[in-house]
């Protein structure tokens, strides 16, 4: 099976161009993908039918869509009646959006995965909401204080086999998971189906060397490396994360292309 790429929209919209979501319109045609990965904002909510039928109207496709990260952090912290409610908003809204799987932070904040338990015990809700919404949850490597992201995801397969996960290379670079992941049964056994792709500046375990996301070849991971360790294993789709929006609200599209054009050719 051919891989398929895709650009999250949060490489295009930020808060230095107001969140604007029209600005897809005009952009989305000159970026070499075959689908978008439509990334949640708070300032979007209210807006979901409009955002849909323009953004579809206008030819764009959503594999895939970014669910709300803040989920995961009402969950950490003992809202989960709270974050399974936008998790349900969030779902309706993909499924307009006719995107067949959503990515999901399970854990997340401060509160991060100290309170584990808390994260389990809102799977169940998770895959019901999901299965009424005829979506497939991916679980993210998201970055962990108490334990680590690959460690949690053992956690979870042992309890709810049904899960599906996405591997972020930024957030295994800060966890030293790369050399890990890629021989593991992970993808191995097709577990993680989906990648986001973004570089780190370091050190491990720096949560301060989170931001800014850079692209590939502006941090510390070794892309030819780890791509070339999973080109003939991996067979999924992947996502570029790494945002090109200017300080006036422009979008350096060149430099989107060129990255899509290294993942895509260190991937055939």
């Amino acid at each position: 099976m051919k891989n398929m790429f895709y650009c999250s929209t949060g490489c295009l919209i930020s808060r230095k161009n107001n969140r604007n979501w029209r600005l897809l319109k005009e952009w989305h045609k000159d970026i070499a993908v075959d689908a978008f990965e439509f990334m949640m904002l708070d300032s979007f909510y209210g807006h979901e039918e409009e955002i849909s039928d323009e953004l579809l109207f206008d030819g764009m496709q959503f594999s895939v869509f970014h669910l709300n990260k803040e989920i995961g952090t009402f969950i950490s912290d003992g809202f989960s009646e709270k974050a399974i409610n936008l998790l349900s908003k969030d779902l309706t809204f993909a499924s307009s959006l006719k995107s067949k799987r959503a990515v999901l932070h399970l854990w997340g904040g401060i509160t991060s995965d100290s309170r584990f338990e808390r994260n389990l015990e809102a799977c169940p809700a998770i895959l019901n909401s999901a299965l009424s919404a005829g979506i497939e949850i991916l679980i993210e490597n998201v970055p962990c204080t108490t334990s680590d992201p690959l460690t949690r995801w053992e956690q979870i397969k042992e309890n709810f086999p049904d899960f599906k996960y996405l591997f972020d290379t930024r957030f295994g670079g800060h966890h030293c998971h790369l050399d890990q992941f890629h021989a593991s049964e992970w993808i191995n056994k097709g577990l993680v189906s989906h990648l986001h792709i973004s570089d780190f500046s370091g050190p491990p375990m720096n949560f301060a060397a989170m931001r800014p996301i850079l692209h590939p070849g502006e941090g510390i991971i070794d892309f030819k490396s780890f791509f070339s360790s999973i080109k003939n294993i991996y067979c999924g789709t992947v996502t570029l994360e790494s945002p090109v929006v200017r300080e006036d609200g422009s979008a350096d599209l060149k430099k989107l292309n060129n990255t899509l054009d290294f993942i895509k050719s260190s991937l055939y």
